[in-house]
């Protein structure tokens, strides 16, 4: 099973960034991320056999446990590679930023415990508003206003392609703290 680990987001963030897609989607973007499956990725773990479900429960409860919950706000608007040429378009993420920097990396050892290998990129914390644009993007001046949430309850989900768009099941659910 295709799976990640992701904080879910409180209804005013989503509002706040469907009125920021809204803005956007004069856009030449293919795919737009529909509402039900905003979330702010912590580790994409791919597919992982579900006789490793088991022990990737119990290194993730082990690993959020003691961590405490952090403030985290929208941000900027932003792009991979870049923002001039983005073949992904995202809203990064500011607030206490190097807290959930230090929880991924916490979690990261965890997870190989677990027998599931991570990449070895930087983490880049961000949610994705759209990918595969069909032409130029002109210059973006837009930002999303500043909202803030608590994240204080991790998300390991199934993520199940369908030909309309991936769907997020909740699996299980680490408060922190």
């Amino acid at each position: 099973m295709r799976l990640f680990t992701a904080f879910e987001l409180p209804p005013d963030v989503c509002d706040e960034l469907l009125r920021l897609q809204a803005e956007l989607r004069p856009l030449p973007f293919r795919r737009w991320q529909p509402a039900k499956t905003l979330h702010l990725t912590l580790h994409f773990l791919g597919e992982v056999a579900s006789s490793r479900l088991d022990a990737l429960d119990a290194e993730l409860r082990d690993g959020s446990r003691d961590f405490g919950t952090f403030r985290l706000q929208l941000d900027r608007l932003g792009g991979f590679p870049s923002l001039k040429h983005p073949r992904t378009l995202w809203v990064g993420i500011g607030g206490e930023i190097e807290r959930l920097a230090a929880f991924e990396a916490k979690l990261r050892p965890h997870v190989v415990a677990a027998g599931i290998p991570l990449e070895s990129r930087r983490y880049s914390p961000h949610i994705t508003l759209a990918r595969d644009p069909q032409g130029s993007i002109p210059p973006l001046d837009l930002a999303p206003n500043p909202l803030g949430w608590t994240a204080s309850e991790l998300v390991l989900f199934q993520s199940t392609l369908q030909p309309g768009g991936a769907i997020h099941t909740p699996l299980e659910r680490y408060p922190l703290g």
